[in-house]
């Protein structure tokens, strides 16, 4: 009993972690999102601006059309290289949950031999229980007839 007691909290152990593990992975999402929104804000204000300059002059338009190219492209790579990072991330998450549940699943195929065998022994010794009432009983037989026999 003290092992399937140590196997629950193991795999209550197991299931706070994966609970941590999935958290973790929430506010990764949740900042992941949240740069991305700051970065449209940015992005909105600084198209604004642009609108602003536009009116100012046509030269303008083309030299900060071109700087603004290049700034989504950086912003692009750097999509790209965060979505790699979280793809990276959760494949790692899933090797780990994979490695976990076949940890688990061998715990748990021990556990259950160990039960197994535990059942086993629990039948002989109630056998060997019965067993044992039978001859106190064939005991107190022979002692009640050696007593006939000795009394005058």
């Amino acid at each position: 009993l003290r092992r399937l007691d140590g196997v629950e909290q193991h795999l209550g152990r197991l299931d706070l972690r994966l609970d941590r593990t999935n958290a973790r992975i929430d506010e990764l999402q949740r900042d992941t999102i949240q740069r991305f929104d700051q970065m449209n804000a940015r992005l909105d204000a600084a198209h604004q601006d642009l609108l602003g300059k536009l009116d100012q002059t046509n030269a303008r338009i083309d030299e900060v059309h071109r700087d603004l190219l290049g700034k989504l492209d950086s912003t692009n790579a750097r999509i790209d290289e965060l979505a790699g990072r979280l793809d990276a991330r959760i494949d790692q998450t899933n090797a780990r949950i994979d490695e976990l549940d076949t940890r688990l699943s061998v715990r748990l195929d021990q556990t259950n031999a160990r039960l197994d065998a535990l059942q086993r022994e629990l039948h002989g010794v109630r056998e060997g229980l019965g067993r044992l009432v039978d001859y106190e009983r064939l005991a107190e037989r022979v002692a009640e007839l050696e007593k006939r026999l000795t009394a005058p």
